[in-house]
């Protein structure tokens, strides 16, 4: 076998995330597009042991590293930040967001797309292009609005085509992040 096929084997190991029942659901699954869909697989109706394509897998391994590269960024340009997650609700599990800067009650959060769906969201907006990542960062902001009084969202977005950056203030929409919760 080739090495190159030995490396995605290793990645086609990889049960799909998506298909695995889940006891809680994460802050990043509760904002899925169809509820019913997200009652069926909470449920445990999908569920499957097919492997993941490996060279999705690795293009979702790459994602998080590249997403650590910015916050590494962030770390050495803003010295007031900290850990921060969401608490256990009934439903959903704990949740830990990208990052926090604690100076200005804000929650950062990155995500890597591709050139298509970087554009989309840039022609958009977050609420209009991605459903389920706009609840992801409305229930951190509850949280952190509860803790606070106070939280303010920032989305920034990786095209990992051609690297290039977009940042978007996301303001704390409290009927959303309590209706999602």
């Amino acid at each position: 076998m080739k090495i190159s096929e030995q490396i995605l084997d290793k990645h086609s190991q990889q049960p799909k995330y998506n298909d695995v029942p889940l006891k809680k659901l994460k802050p990043s699954n509760a904002g899925h597009e169809c509820n019913r869909k997200l009652f069926f697989i909470f449920n445990g109706c999908f569920y499957k042991q097919d492997k993941i394509d490996p060279s999705r897998a690795l293009m979702i391994k790459e994602g998080v590293r590249l997403e650590r590269t910015i916050i590494e960024d962030i770390e050495q340009m803003h010295t007031s930040h900290s850990e921060f997650r969401t608490p256990t609700y009934k439903y959903l599990s704990q949740g830990k967001v990208d990052y926090l800067l604690d100076d200005e009650n804000t929650i950062i959060e990155i995500k890597t797309m591709s050139r298509n769906a970087f554009n989309q969201l840039k022609k958009n907006g977050l609420k209009k292009y991605s459903h389920k990542y706009y609840t992801q960062l409305q229930i951190y902001l509850n949280e952190l609005f509860n803790q606070r009084g106070e939280a303010n969202g920032i989305l920034i977005a990786l095209n990992r085509d051609t690297f290039e950056l977009y940042e978007e203030d996301i303001p704390y929409d409290e009927k959303h992040a309590i209706e999602s919760i």
